[in-house]
């Protein structure tokens, strides 16, 4: 898997999680260093190295997506859900 890139993120390129779902940008907090992104219609926050918050790999790190990515076609935004 491609590394996750913040800037890319931040620009509007969605990421993966590495269970496969889907991340698009919400928004940086300046003053903490953390990101939010929406997943499934859900805000989580990460570290800016795309890290769940927690020391270790889990399934919610976010990574790049690449063209030959299967999972979810669609893009969920806050309050739906993927088809």
């Amino acid at each position: 898997m491609k590394p996750f890139n913040l800037a890319e993120f931040k620009a509007g390129q969605p990421a993966l999680t590495r269970d496969g779902r889907i991340a698009t940008f919400a928004y940086d907090d300046k003053n903490s260093n953390v990101i939010a992104a929406h997943i499934d219609g859900e805000l989580f926050g990460f570290c800016q190295n795309g890290k769940f918050l927690v020391f270790h790999r889990f399934t919610h790190d976010l990574v790049a997506m690449t063209d030959s990515t299967s999972g979810p076609a669609t893009v969920s935004h806050i309050g739906e859900k993927a088809t």
